[in-house]
C-alpha cells in the first residue's frame, strides 16, 4: 500500500535547490518516507475525502518522455528559485512549498510536498497517452496525517488521528502544478533541436 519502499531514494536531480532552501533533517526525510508509505490521513474511506484531491488534465508532451523531460524539471526548476517572502497564516503557495521528486517513471511521477511547518502532503501524478496526442495527467493530491513532521512522534499520533477531519490547498495545488507542467512543455518543445538529432528521427522513419 502507497508509494512504493523505492521512494525512500529521490530522483536524481538535474538541477539544484535555491541556497535560500535548506535540505531538510534526515529525521524529517525518515519520518516522511514512513509516512508516504502508510498515509494515516487515507486511512478511512469516507473520512478521508476531505483530505485529498483528484483531478485529469492534458499535457503537451511526448508521454514516453513527459515525466523526465517534463514533470521532474518543472518541479525541480520551481526549487531552483528563491523562496517568496513568507506570508501571515498558513502559506499555500507552491513555491513556497519544499518540493521534492520520488518516483520518476514513464507513467507515474511521485512528488513529496512539505509546508513551511513540515505538514507532509504527498502528489501521486500518473500518466498515459491522451486520446488525439499528448498525455493525459491523472493527478491526486493528499494528505498524510493531521500533524506536522515537525511535532515528535508525529506518525503515530496521526495513525491514532486518522479520524479527525481536516482541510487542504489540495485542489489549487493540482492546478497549480497543471499550469507549472503546461509552461515547462512549451519551454521544452522551443528548444532548439540536438544537432544531429534531425538527421536520427529522419534515418528512424526510413528504416
Amino acid at each position: 500500500r502507497g508509494v512504493a519502499p523505492s521512494s525512500a531514494h529521490p530522483h536524481p536531480r538535474r538541477m539544484a535547490p535555491h541556497p535560500d532552501r535548506p535540505p531538510l533533517p534526515q529525521k524529517v526525510r525518515d519520518a516522511a518516507a514512513f509516512a508516504a508509505w502508510l498515509k494515516p490521513a487515507m486511512l478511512l474511506p469516507i473520512l478521508r475525502i476531505p483530505h485529498s484531491a483528484r483531478r485529469s488534465f492534458h499535457l503537451d508532451a511526448d508521454p514516453a518522455t513527459a515525466a523526465v523531460e517534463v514533470i521532474a524539471p518543472a518541479v525541480e526548476g520551481l526549487m531552483a528559485k528563491a523562496a517568496p517572502a513568507p506570508i501571515a497564516g498558513l502559506d499555500t503557495r507552491l513555491e513556497s512549498m519544499h518540493l521534492e521528486v520520488r518516483d520518476v517513471k514513464p507513467d507515474r511521477v511521485v512528488v513529496w510536498v512539505f509546508t513551511r511547518r513540515l505538514w507532509f502532503d504527498v502528489a501521486d501524478l500518473r500518466l498515459s497517452p491522451a486520446p488525439g496526442g499528448g498525455t493525459k495527467v491523472d493527478a491526486r493530491s493528499f494528505s498524510t496525517g493531521f500533524l506536522p513532521l515537525s511535532v515528535p512522534g508525529a506518525n503515530p499520533l496521526n495513525l491514532l488521528l486518522c479520524f479527525v477531519p481536516f482541510g487542504g490547498p489540495h485542489a489549487s495545488r493540482i492546478k497549480r502544478f497543471e499550469s507549472l507542467f503546461a509552461e515547462q512543455a512549451r519551454a521544452t518543445a522551443a528548444r532548439p533541436m540536438k544537432a544531429g538529432a534531425g538527421a536520427d528521427a529522419a534515418e528512424t522513419r526510413d528504416a
